[in-house]
């Protein structure tokens, strides 16, 4: 999509780029924004609330994750789409994680909690 902006008379074209990624955008922005460690003490708090709240939000975050990983960016790359494209307010540098490391525990988590919530339903189903 082009914006265009200037004064009048004056016209300039900015490209304005959507994240490819959606579901992991909506995510980003809605969980891991700037205050989210005063809402959550851990990332696996935020994933259990995610898996809770918004299940149908998190089958789709991990399909965006696996099809991210799948794409083989270097960290750098995957550390500078995450910062500045989806606007992610925890850099896992700073606690000597590489990016690809934290998008797949991230994904683990979220696979594993989502498991954990259906084995739930289905017990609560069979009682």
């Amino acid at each position: 999509m082009i914006r265009l902006t200037g004064m009048s008379g004056c016209r300039t074209s900015t490209a304005v780029t959507t994240p490819p990624y959606s579901a992991l955008d909506d995510f980003i922005g809605s969980y891991f924004h700037q205050d989210w460690r005063l809402d959550h003490a851990s990332r696996a708090d935020v994933v259990s609330l995610l898996v809770r709240t918004r299940p149908e939000l998190a089958h789709s975050v991990t399909q965006d994750l696996q099809a991210l990983l799948a794409e083989e960016r270097t960290d750098e790359q995957l550390r500078d789409l995450l910062l500045w494209q989806y606007h992610l307010s925890y850099d896992p540098w700073r606690d000597e994680i590489s990016m690809c490391e934290w998008l797949s525990g991230l994904l683990r988590e979220i696979e594993e909690a989502l498991e954990r919530d259906d084995e739930d339903s289905v017990k609560q189903r069979t009682l």
